[in-house]
């Protein structure tokens, strides 16, 4: 097998945690893999996408509704540290179920006029004025009675790399945002964008708060 390619039991190992936590994470979307006949195959960067993103503090993970009510005070809190940084990302990872799709590149500029969605990510930082390119991956928060129209509408299918759509699934009675609002703020444009390690975070956050203290 290839160095960049590992068996789930290996990726477990790699993690800390169990097989059968590794197979948890797999079918809910946190540790991208494939199936390879009878065995599931996991690459490096997946891998590594999965530990940056994964909370390893003790006790539950937040709730959605825990996580948008903490969203709150992280608005108007004092600045924070790069390990606290991190740490409270990692925890407002629970602010949706996060699904990496695949669509036709045609579509994009589709998705990001559809009133079904919010636009985060790179869409949403220059519109907060990060002087930042927009890329060909659009970050979209929809309402989870919402997604499978979306699924169908842009003929979306879930991978686990060159993900060039994260739709952002929300409950829909916790659904955060006003009717007529069309890009998330400045903070959840910054977790959207460090979950997915873009280096535009690093921007985006000097424009917020000056940067990392």
């Amino acid at each position: 097998m290839s160095s960049d390619l590992m068996t789930l039991e290996e990726a477990a190992v790699e993690l800390g945690v169990s097989r059968r936590r590794a197979q948890a994470l797999v079918q809910s979307g946190a540790l991208p893999a494939e199936r390879v006949g009878a065995r599931w195959i996991v690459s490096a960067e997946r891998l590594r996408w999965a530990e940056h993103n994964l909370w390893r503090e003790a006790g539950r993970p937040l709730s959605q509704r825990s996580a948008w009510r903490l969203m709150k005070q992280v608005r108007t809190t004092e600045p924070m540290s790069g390990p606290e940084l991190d740490r409270m990302r990692r925890r407002l990872r629970s602010r949706a179920n996060h699904l990496s799709m695949y669509v036709h590149p045609s579509q994009i500029a589709r998705v990001r006029e559809s009133s079904d969605v919010i636009l985060g990510g790179r869409d949403a930082a220059q519109v907060a004025g990060a002087p930042i390119d927009i890329s060909d991956k659009t970050d979209a928060y929809v309402r989870a009675s919402s997604v499978e129209e979306i699924v169908r509408e842009f003929a979306a299918r879930p991978v686990s790399d060159e993900a060039n759509l994260v739709l952002h699934v929300i409950d829909d009675h916790l659904w955060p945002f006003d009717p007529e609002q069309r890009y998330v703020d400045a903070w959840v444009t910054w977790l959207d964008l460090a979950d997915s390690r873009d280096r535009a975070a690093d921007t985006l956050l000097d424009r917020i708060v000056g940067g990392r203290s």
